[in-house]
């Protein structure tokens, strides 16, 4: 019977370990993160609505622990109480793709806080820069919570 490397075995076993660490990681982060939104649940806007919610996740990003490197992801979270936009714009962005007859546009909307920061605020797919597409992903971003 063939026998495997020690070398080979311990890399296993690092890998087995490393995916551990991940995952123990993953689940504090995860449980302390549900901690904080829960900590918040009854802060609303006027009209009811969550005004701490979930935002995606950061960027992945390695950690050093003491088996080695580990790559988690943290979640993002939005407090989205007195945020005001002094302005807001939408923009279309036309992209021609091979053997499609209409270009397809994606609508922007970008808002300028009172501090005077960009932010991206929504974006959707269309076939024209119209009004009534403009004025859909505008009330999409009012039944998420801006005003």
């Amino acid at each position: 019977i063939p026998l495997e490397k020690p070398v080979e075995n311990k890399d296993l076993l690092a890998a087995m370990l490393r995916q551990g660490a991940k995952d123990l990681i993953s689940r504090a982060v995860q449980a302390e993160w549900t901690q904080f939104l829960a900590q918040y649940q009854d802060v609303v806007d006027d009209q009811g609505r969550r005004s701490v919610v979930r935002n995606g996740y950061q960027p992945a990003r390695e950690i050093m622990t003491g088996i080695g490197p580990v790559v988690i992801k943290e979640p993002k979270t939005r407090d989205k109480s007195g945020q005001r936009y002094g302005y807001i714009w939408s923009d279309g962005i036309y992209f021609n793709i091979q053997g499609d007859e209409a270009r397809q546009c994606i609508l922007v909307i970008i808002g300028i806080t009172e501090q005077g920061n960009n932010e991206f605020l929504a974006i959707d797919d269309g076939y024209r820069e119209s009004a009534q597409n403009c004025k859909e992903v505008l009330e999409n971003l009012k039944s998420r919570g801006m005003n």
